[in-house]
């Protein structure tokens, strides 16, 4: 079910004149201030409260604006999920793909156990998505809320998510049924080392950091703007909405996503290698998904498109609606 994540965000929104709704909704808010403090101390305070102009009109507000950052970030929330820094097993007790997760919700330490989904952002090749088997192993109940991978394998887990690692990564781990049992995992691609044509001095990098700064990092900036085809760092937002349109065009496992999942993860390295990336002409494209639309910031350049069968455009439409 496509629409699993949006009907569990849409649980949270309030339903006319429910009480008990509004209370959790308003709970959810992080950024307790103004208006929506008042309203959520004064349904506390008296239930009959809820048919205040102020408090049903916060409400609306509240739901509203909810809405609009569902539809503008797309930031679905998954409750029996954990984003957690990913720390090493120095025990060695942990076996080839397990992982130990313990988290603390409602003052309650819960050990997470059996099979999970584990990811990273970007997550832009499908063999990203990792399922492993989270186990609870009492040597490793004094590190909660992270994730602690295993130190055995041929090839480490994090280096199957995206390439990362272990010095301040971030994994978003997810025991949730409905999303572990509809995940079949592919190989993870291999990343190919860099070929450096020289070795690095302290020398070399001091005349960059130094003597040369203010022209290293201005053509970063200058190759953005001045040669459309051509990006260095700043290349990553362009490569990642071209990415969108491809996979609501042809799939994430089209030859297109292949070619710019390579391409992006140069751009990400590429103020570390000093690579110029170039987006070939094939993958160059004015079109663009039409839940990239900003009302914001919106590229009159740009021609935004609603593609039917994307699930992220369904969705934008819908909350869309709701929001006229």
């Amino acid at each position: 079910d496509l629409h699993y994540p949006l009907r569990r965000q849409r649980q949270m929104c309030i339903r006319d004149r429910d009480v008990d709704s509004a209370l959790r909704f308003l709970s959810s808010i992080v950024y307790h201030q103004g208006v929506f403090e008042q309203s959520y101390a004064l349904l506390l305070q008296k239930r009959e409260y809820f048919n205040d102009p102020l408090v049903y009109n916060s409400l609306v507000l509240a739901k509203q604006q909810r809405l609009r950052i569902l539809r503008e970030k797309f930031k679905l929330k998954v409750s029996d999920s954990r984003t957690l820094f990913g720390i090493l097993d120095e025990t060695g007790v942990l076996k080839e793909n397990e992982i130990f997760v313990k988290i603390t919700s409602n003052r309650q330490d819960i050990v997470v156990k059996g099979e999970v989904i584990i990811t990273r952002s970007p997550t832009l090749h499908p063999g990203d998505v990792r399922k492993v088997t989270a186990v609870d192993k009492p040597n490793l109940h004094n590190y909660p809320n992270c994730i602690v991978f295993s130190q055995k394998g041929v090839r480490p887990l994090t280096d199957q998510i995206s390439g990362g690692d272990l010095d301040g990564d971030r994994y978003w781990v997810c025991w949730d049924t409905q999303f572990v049992q509809n995940i079949t995992p592919i190989d993870p691609p291999h990343h190919a080392p860099y070929n450096i044509s020289k070795n690095s001095k302290f020398k070399d990098i001091k005349d960059v950091i130094l003597s040369d700064s203010n022209t290293f990092f201005s053509r970063q900036t200058l190759n953005a703007i001045k040669a459309p085809m051509f990006y260095d760092c700043a290349a990553v937002g362009v490569l990642s909405n071209l990415y969108c349109y491809w996979s609501d065009i042809r799939g994430p496992r089209s030859s297109q996503c292949e070619e710019l999942h390579k391409l992006i993860n140069k751009a990400l390295d590429a103020p570390k290698t000093g690579q110029t990336i170039v987006i070939p002409k094939k993958l160059q494209t004015l079109q663009r998904p039409i839940y990239l639309k900003k009302s914001f910031k919106a590229e009159e350049s740009m021609l935004y498109i609603n593609i039917p069968d994307s699930i992220r455009c369904k969705i934008y439409n819908r909350l869309t609606e709701e929001l006229e």
